[in-house]
């Protein structure tokens, strides 16, 4: 069973997807790396995919990411993967690397980290 998983897509120049997360709640109304909803129990792959924003060749890159907040502990596991050529892209905001680790909270910083590392990735 893993942990929360996280899917960082990314287009042809780059950039990344993001969502808005609802405005209530945890994190309310902030950019998120999309990811399935956060809960105790761990997820399967088989599970976890349908949350993906797109079908894709989705990669689980090795590593986790650890937030703390201050009621619980935050367990991440992200997949990667390319945006199909002629896949309509999903709603969201793309945005470059950059931009999006100065717009993202801390806790999805950490997974930009965790990839920043992954040969194959813009």
């Amino acid at each position: 069973a893993l942990p929360s998983p996280h899917f960082l897509l990314h287009d042809a120049a780059g950039r990344v997807l993001l969502r808005r997360r609802p405005a209530k709640g945890l994190l309310g109304g902030m950019l998120e790396i999309p990811g399935t909803p956060w809960r105790d129990a761990r997820w399967t792959e088989a599970q976890a995919l349908p949350h993906a924003p797109v079908e894709a060749p989705w990669r689980l890159l090795a590593g986790r990411a650890r937030h703390g907040f201050t009621h619980f502990e935050l367990e991440m596991i992200l997949f990667v993967a390319p945006l199909p050529p002629g896949a309509p892209p999903p709603a969201g905001e793309w945005q470059d690397r950059a931009a999006a680790r100065g717009a993202l909270p801390s806790v999805m910083g950490r997974l930009l980290t965790l990839a920043a590392g992954e040969s194959g990735l813009p």
